[in-house]
């Protein structure tokens, strides 16, 4: 495991900026884009699903469903805006959605697609009410460090019944050597650069803006076989695995966007073969309660 950091040039005084992330659940729908119900989104089920069950979403979807019984009873952690967890009742699946803070779009929520129920529920600090068949957790444990990582497991191994699942996604690619070097060498390079580079464009006349440099602290990044031990600790035993997604770390850095931005050429062929494929953002797990 190790720190994930994030440099993002934002218009400023020029400075930079260290920013420790604090996943409460205010920081977090914020990065998520806020949870408020926007209008034209929450016009009708099919708008709705336009909006939001884009990207990664589907992958999750598909996911789920091969490795959850339709009967089984489910709770998901973070919620969020419950954009999977929605698609899984509209097809008669019993979902309790939950996150630190029910949020706002809940009751816009239900307006669209039936009440169900939403827990206010800090799995680090709480055993969720009741027993599941599954429990579902999508883009979250990339925020804990180890002491917090151990008592999520924990308290999810509690919660799940003898043979009860858990699906997880890791949110963020294997720590390891190319990652290191892709995160902390290359990305953190070309974001000084960056900087630089505007810091002296805006010692100029005709300069309008000023850039400060974001060092922000996005969570830690874990090796698979990590996540693997830290839940066989506590009874959860590793099911089935997959990986999805070979561009989103790539498309982190601007000057590789570029090249993705042409997925025909040689280039970023190249980028995906030697890179993408080996930092595959989504890393999925399904494991398994014994005992």
């Amino acid at each position: 495991m190790e720190a994930w950091h994030k440099y993002p040039l934002q218009v400023g005084d020029g400075s930079i900026i260290r920013n420790a992330f604090l996943p409460d659940f205010e920081a977090q729908a914020d990065f998520m884009g806020g949870y408020a119900a926007d209008d034209s989104a929450y016009a009708d089920r099919e708008s709705f699903w336009h909006t939001y069950f884009q990207a990664r979403y589907p992958i999750w979807d598909e996911f789920i469903r091969r490795h959850v019984d339709r009967d089984a009873r489910i709770l998901s952690i973070a919620s969020g805006r419950c954009i999977n967890e929605l698609r899984l009742l509209c097809d008669g699946y019993s979902v309790t959605s939950s996150d630190l803070e029910v949020p706002a779009c809940h009751h816009a929520n239900a307006e669209l697609f039936g009440p169900h129920e939403y827990l206010a529920l800090d799995i680090t600090k709480q055993t969720p009410p009741g027993q599941y068949d599954a429990v579902m957790c999508l883009s979250l444990i990339y925020l804990f460090d180890e002491r917090t990582l151990d008592a999520f497991f924990r308290n999810v191994s509690t919660t799940l019944r003898s043979g009860g699942r858990l699906i997880l996604d890791a949110a963020g690619s294997e720590q390891s050597l190319l990652g290191t070097l892709y995160h902390r060498g290359f990305l953190k390079g070309e974001a000084w650069a960056h900087y630089l580079l505007r810091k002296i464009a805006s010692a100029t006349p005709l300069s309008r803006f000023r850039y400060s440099l974001l060092i922000r602290n996005y969570g830690f990044r874990w090796k698979s076989r990590e996540i693997i031990q830290m839940a066989a600790r506590h009874g959860l035993k590793l099911a089935a695995r997959e990986e999805h997604d070979p561009l989103t770390e790539l498309s982190r850095s601007p000057l590789l966007g570029r090249a993705l931005a042409r997925p025909e050429g040689l280039l970023a062929r190249l980028l995906v073969k030697l890179i993408g494929n080996r930092l595959k953002y989504l890393r999925l797990f399904v494991f398994e309660k014994q005992g």
